[in-house]
């Protein structure tokens, strides 16, 4: 539709998201910070995150942070 093509031109033009380097693809805000992310690759990092045995941005349960500046979750 065209709300999506005028969506994708937006996001074209703002940052990458943090995981895959491409355009934000339904975009979503997880941290106390203004970054976000695609939805999918949020999710991809949750199943990464709960396969680390280790503590750090992709592990140690909800307490993962921004892999851009390091911001708390502001949900698990």
């Amino acid at each position: 539709a065209a709300v999506d093509v005028i969506r994708a031109i937006a996001n074209a033009a703002a940052d990458p998201c943090p995981i895959c380097l491409e355009p934000v693809v339904d975009p979503v805000k997880a941290w106390e910070c203004p970054h976000e992310l695609c939805r999918s690759c949020l999710g991809a990092m949750d199943e990464h995150r709960s396969a680390a045995s280790t503590g750090g941005a992709f592990g140690g349960g909800s307490g993962a942070t921004c892999p851009l500046c390091r911001a708390r979750r502001v949900f698990g």
